[in-house]
């Protein structure tokens, strides 16, 4: 309206935000949750699994649909995911964001868990015969609807009390399988490309703390370079 000639808001210092260290629970912990869930035979087990094996979100795994399982290519197409809506309830959205949509290879273990998941659901269904509403879903409710995302969290709280270790949440799991990918010496490119970030960069952001050895190697490698120059 300039009724000032000046924005009082330029003078003020916005507050910074702090980004606290990610520490994603270890190998041990996290194979001890799977096989003790296994043990207790929880209906999520193989979410569980899922987004540990591949770094998954939430509703990503919430919102897969069998069509989108290539198990000759071993392969998952995320196309979309489960959210919560005010209005609406749960729907199925497509990503963000261009890089969420994308295809994550999966291991023989990974396939043939979900082979067996889903052998194990096709009987589920024709015992429920027509009460079972097929949305095609790999992890719906017991009838076949929409899975409340709050049941994975609930499954993970309750193996961990059986378990008694150290309380890990769902999204634990993702940082753990991004931070198996960076001991095993993954680039920052392709594990922001399995993640679905929207650039490496965020992945460093996130995880680069979990890369000290890197510096090292990187600084030998230039100095072999400069080694060789003659």
């Amino acid at each position: 309206m300039e009724v000032i000639f000046r924005n009082p808001a330029e003078v003020i210092e916005p507050p910074k935000i702090e980004r606290k260290e990610i520490t994603p629970p270890s190998p041990s912990t996290v194979k001890g949750i799977l096989e003790k869930s296994k043990i207790l035979k929880e209906p999520l087990f193989p979410a569980l699994w899922l987004i540990a094996y591949t770094g998954m979100r939430r509703g990503e795994s919430l919102g897969l649909e069998w069509k989108n399982v290539d198990f000759l290519g071993q392969k998952i197409s995320i196309v979309q995911s489960l959210v919560r809506s005010s209005e609406k309830g749960l729907l199925l959205q497509p990503p963000k964001t261009r890089s969420s949509r994308r295809v994550i290879d999966i291991d023989n273990e990974t396939l043939e868990m979900l082979n067996r998941h889903r052998i194990s659901q096709t009987e589920s269904k024709f015992m429920l015969g027509q009460t079972y509403n097929d949305k095609d879903l790999v992890f719906p409710n017991q009838l076949g609807g929409f899975l409340n995302p709050m049941a994975p969290s609930r499954t993970l709280d309750r193996v961990n009390k059986e378990q008694r270790s150290s309380k890990i949440r769902l999204h634990d799991l993702r940082h753990f399988h991004a931070s198996i990918l960076i001991q095993e010496g993954s680039s920052p490119v392709m594990i922001s490309k399995r993640l679905g970030h929207s650039s490496p960069s965020m992945t460093l952001d996130t995880y680069g703390h979990l890369m000290p050895e890197w510096q090292r190697e990187t600084a030998e490698s230039f100095a072999g370079a400069m080694r060789r120059v003659s």
